[in-house]
């Protein structure tokens, strides 16, 4: 059977585990600016620096209760770390959620599809348009929501680079 001494010595280790895993997780979070990530590392210096100070005062005198304070400290801060995380990764799920939603809405959108598959055809065919202005001039008599035949040949031309470097 654990004594407690054994037990706040296993909370503080797993707390400092957390926090490492914490630290390690806020590189893959994508959704959060370089200033916000930084803050993160400062609270979570906060914790290792409490959870040491707890882990000193709990190890001189197990019977005062000094340890608490900071063992406190680190407990709340983990759980504001924690809690901030879980925000931005729901944050970033809703943000790619709106602009698929927004995208599969958006007219335009639905025409330069349009106007990429035209492409393709045309890429098979190429006697079917003298160039790339015809064919960028005959998609705008096409589709209702578009309004620029030089921006339908910046996609013919994005598309063509696209074909040609496959990989990158």
């Amino acid at each position: 059977m654990k004594n407690i001494r054994d037990g706040v010595n296993d909370v503080i280790r797993d707390l400092e585990t957390e926090a490492s895993e914490l630290w390690e997780k806020l590189d893959s979070v994508s959704r959060m600016s370089p200033d916000q990530k930084n803050l993160l590392r400062e609270q979570l210096e906060v914790i290792i620096s409490a959870l040491d100070d707890a882990k000193q005062s709990f190890k001189k005198d197990d019977k005062s209760g000094y340890f608490i304070l900071p063992f406190a400290v680190a407990c709340m801060t983990i759980g504001q770390v924690v809690e901030v995380l879980k925000q931005g990764e729901s944050v970033s799920r809703l943000m790619s959620s709106y602009a698929k939603l927004r995208i599969e809405n958006d007219p335009k959108q639905k025409d330069k599809l349009f106007v990429r598959e035209c492409w393709q055809k045309w890429q098979e065919n190429p006697t079917d348009y003298k160039g790339q202005a015809a064919f960028a001039r005959d998609m705008l008599d096409k589709c209702e929501h578009l309004e620029s035949a030089k921006v339908i040949e910046t996609w013919c031309t994005q598309w063509k680079r696209e074909n040609s470097n496959p990989a990158g």
